[in-house]
């Protein structure tokens, strides 16, 4: 069963305040952090590719 919110495609903050929350990430970014998680990815592993992509971006 789906709730209410889903089916309707907003957050559970809209049906209760009537607005929309300020959101940081878009449905793209929320699931591939989804995907992230299902897939075994822990924060710490995460931080460590963002560490390394920043190292090999000041190389070049």
């Amino acid at each position: 069963m789906k709730f209410p919110a889903a089916v309707l495609d907003v957050s559970i903050h809209y049906i209760l305040h009537g607005e929309q929350e300020e959101q940081y990430l878009d449905k793209g970014w929320m699931e591939l952090g989804k995907e992230a998680l299902e897939s075994g990815v822990t924060k710490e592993q995460f931080k460590e590719y963002l560490e390394f992509n920043k190292w090999k971006r000041k190389q070049n």
